[in-house]
């Protein structure tokens, strides 16, 4: 079926993908794209920052602290050993 050209034509469907069946006349993005103000993703990227920061430090105590602790947090075994492995990013 032929769609006629609409905004969704523009978009890179590796970015935003699209529902589209073969025989259904109407598509539509899987992504609302939704504009909000500067000041809103200013405040998102702090607080991914803050809780980034929150969980490296998680690691870290879990990483220096006795398998047995690690356990107590209800850590599955078969983690343990990854706990002592070096991180490449760092």
């Amino acid at each position: 079926m032929m769609h006629p050209a609409t905004y969704i034509d523009q978009l890179d469907p590796a970015i935003f993908p699209f529902i589209q069946y073969a025989d259904y006349a109407d598509r539509y993005p899987t992504h609302t794209m939704q504009a909000f103000p500067a000041s809103f993703y200013e405040e998102m990227r702090a607080a991914s920052a803050g809780l980034f920061r929150v969980f490296c430090k998680a690691a870290e105590v879990l990483q220096r602290a006795p398998n047995d602790f690690a356990r107590a947090m209800d850590m599955p075994r078969e983690i343990l050993p990854y706990l002592h492995t070096v991180n490449a990013f760092h």
